[in-house]
């Protein structure tokens, strides 16, 4: 989950939980505790498109075969593509920032039914969302995940990482010229 969307493996399940949250705002979290109360997957990520009806997935199909003919690919584009954008992320082309996530919050309250709308702050842990669900409180510890710390985590590894990479390059590079100018300066004036 997080940057990579999760992949449906049921396909007779339906939706039970929208989480309709600005992505950084506990999205991932709230998938994964819904997973364990609802025992079932979670989709992420605008994953949600791979648990599409055949029909769907004939037009994919017919997108490769016909990507030839121009006019044919354009229209199944279409078809295909169709409110996409906004329903895989409707937050999409819209810069972050508290004036925005506060008129997209707007925006859900409105659309939504009062009797079906919930709004829980992830940090009160199992109780708020198990009540909404119905379901008894896990013991076990609230998952948290992709969170500011973790986001931090992952990016100290990738800097890590890099710094291993090239300072493997730079000592294999150092060995391989060292072991050549010892290679010349032994054995180069006999050649």
């Amino acid at each position: 989950m997080g940057a990579n969307g999760s992949k449906p493996v049921d396909r007779s399940q339906r939706v039970k939980v929208i989480g309709a949250g600005y992505p950084r705002t506990g999205t991932t979290t709230l998938v994964l505790a819904c997973e364990k109360l609802l025992n079932g997957q979670g989709l992420h990520g605008g994953s949600h498109g791979l648990a599409r009806e055949d029909e769907y997935n004939r037009k994919c199909y017919e997108l490769y075969k016909y990507r030839h003919d121009k006019p044919r690919v354009l229209q199944l584009l279409k078809e295909l593509t169709e409110g996409e954008r906004e329903s895989y992320n409707p937050t999409s082309g819209q810069i972050p920032n508290p004036e925005s996530m506060e008129r997209h919050m707007q925006s859900v309250i409105d659309s939504v039914p009062k009797d079906r709308l919930h709004i829980v702050r992830l940090e009160d842990g199992w109780a708020p969302l198990c009540k909404i669900l119905d379901c008894p409180i896990p013991n076990e510890p609230f998952p948290k995940a992709n969170d500011a710390e973790n986001a931090e985590q992952i990016f100290l590894n990738m800097v890590k990482r890099s710094l291993a990479i090239w300072l493997y390059y730079i000592l294999a590079g150092t060995c391989l010229a060292g072991s050549g100018w010892w290679l010349w300066k032994n054995f180069g004036h006999r050649v």
